[in-house]
């Protein structure tokens, strides 16, 4: 959450409380995923969750009673889930946004970063007090937890911007996607065309997906799981390099679903994975230097669910680029740290710092592109009284908007 998302009054005992509704929304979910998988209530494998926060909105209020009387509400709802071994360990991440939020790192006050320090040492100081009475506790049983804490609690603080707070978000959902989806990477094998002496060379990419637009066990990301094992399927046969496309003329438009990195095969041969690798390096290199794209038709077959005798036939377009490789800013050499000014001046990288990785992004096909007007349908009358000051009050209103490019790191 930014500084502007959080409500007046929100105070310490308020994100401790959002806390423990998250812990039990996912104590509910894996035990229901448990009895829907008819295993027993406690699972073999008990998970870890971790947390994200900023210190703008942890440190709304930074009163070490509030967060204390706060600590023990939520000690007390997220110790039955220890206790079932549903969860292993919690672990809460504060991210530090607030000089991100002022623009110039050097004019955080250095106050507010010591109470936040020192409210961070009194919550430590107050979960081991927790720790250390209930395994004294003769109420808790814990002889096969040989002596450990029964609530594994941490409390993590690390320095950042909201631009690698969202990125460490991102990256900690992948991991979670991979841990619950194992075969959910891809592989693309094709032949390049062939050259006008006879050569022709087959390339082999891996591939997965470099974001994720859907909670983890949504039916949407279980549909984009079962679209990567049937692109996996095709044989290269089904896959074949129409044209190549300037990147000046993409329309953006035509692009559509999640994006797949790609990169260059892993094979067990490690001399033929090498060879892979440089053959994938070079085309990287040429498309990133031409500032053009390849355009893949893939052809997928099968049969119907309901009837496996009538088969059917479908293509779908792919477009396959350079993933575009940029250098870092200057800053000064006694601050590491990036704010939002300077992630707008990332430059492009020089043509021999070419990216190793590849893009693919699914192209519109001209069956998603047609509508064909049913004969029923009835012409209205667009002419109307009516119509022409509904177009008029658009066309004022609309007029108001800039029209120009849009780039979210200048809003």
């Amino acid at each position: 959450r930014n500084d502007t998302d959080v409500e007046a009054g929100f105070g310490a005992q308020d994100s401790w409380k959002y806390f423990g509704d998250l812990v039990e929304a996912i104590e509910d979910k894996l035990s229901n995923a448990a009895v829907n998988t008819k295993h027993s209530s406690r699972p073999k494998h008990p998970c870890s969750i971790t947390l994200f926060t900023t210190d703008t909105t942890f440190f709304a209020e930074s009163d070490s009673a509030s967060h204390a009387q706060g600590l023990e509400n939520f000690w007390k709802r997220i110790s039955p889930a220890f206790q079932s071994s549903t969860i292993a360990a919690v672990s809460i991440v504060i991210v530090g946004t607030k000089c991100d939020d002022i623009g110039d790192p050097t004019q955080v006050s250095s106050d507010d970063f010591r109470r936040s320090i020192q409210c961070i040492n009194e919550i430590r100081r107050h979960i081991n007090e927790l720790s250390q009475s209930m395994n004294s506790s003769s109420e808790w049983v814990f002889d096969e937890w040989n002596g450990k804490p029964l609530v594994n609690l941490q409390l993590e603080y690390i320095e950042g911007t909201n631009i690698s707070f969202q990125t460490l978000q991102q990256k900690y959902v992948q991991g979670s996607f991979y841990e619950t989806y194992p075969n959910a990477h891809g592989r693309l094998s094709f032949d390049l065309p062939e050259t006008i002496d006879g050569i022709m060379c087959s390339i082999s990419l891996d591939l997965q997906y470099s974001t994720l637009t859907h909670s983890i066990d949504s039916n949407e990301t279980l549909s984009l799981v079962k679209d990567m094992k049937r692109i996996s399927a095709l044989p290269s046969s089904n896959v074949e390099v129409i044209q190549s496309i300037p990147l000046s003329s993409v329309d953006s438009a035509m692009i559509y679903g999640v994006p797949m990195t790609a990169r260059a095969g892993i094979d067990d041969d490690l001399s033929r994975y090498n060879e892979m690798k440089m053959l994938v390096r070079q085309m990287w290199k040429y498309l990133s230097s031409n500032d053009i794209g390849l355009v893949l038709r893939m052809r997928f077959e099968g049969a119907n669910g309901h009837d496996d005798a009538r088969s059917y036939s479908r293509e779908e377009y792919f477009l396959l680029v350079c993933e575009q490789a940029v250098e870092k800013p200057c800053v000064p050499n006694n601050d590491s740290r990036y704010d939002r000014s300077e992630a707008l001046g990332l430059t492009v990288a020089t043509k021999h710092k070419s990216s190793c990785h590849g893009m693919l992004f699914r192209y519109a096909s001209k069956g998603q592109m047609l509508r064909f007007v049913n004969e029923d349908e009835m012409d209205e009358d667009e002419n109307s009284a009516e119509e022409l000051q509904y177009q008029d009050y658009l066309e004022r209103s609309i007029e108001m908007l800039a029209t120009t490019g849009f780039n979210p790191l200048l809003l």
